[in-house]
């Protein structure tokens, strides 16, 4: 009885990761792949940037300086949001 079972697993997504921070301007994202959507939210929680067309570069230099929560939009409907300080 030579039976081989074999395990199906859910790939997990790479972990989306945003550098520098706290940053004076752009912030860098690795791991985009998995993501459709990047938003952009101030500490008030309005929308201060978005973007559908996925980039590696976020430009914030624009933006007054203060702490703001980037969502990321993945491909699955998941979310995953990263806060980040902009001096």
């Amino acid at each position: 009885d030579n039976e081989v079972s074999e395990t199906h697993s859910t790939p997990i997504p790479e972990e989306v990761i945003v550098y520098p921070n706290p940053t004076n301007g752009i912030i860098y994202v690795k791991n985009t792949a998995s993501i459709q959507k990047i938003s952009v939210y101030d500490v008030l929680s309005r929308l201060v940037y978005e973007n559908d067309s996925v980039f590696t570069e976020i430009p914030l230099g624009i933006l007054p300086k203060g702490t703001y929560a980037i969502m990321f939009t993945l491909k699955n409907g998941e979310q995953i949001t990263k806060k980040v300080t902009l001096f």
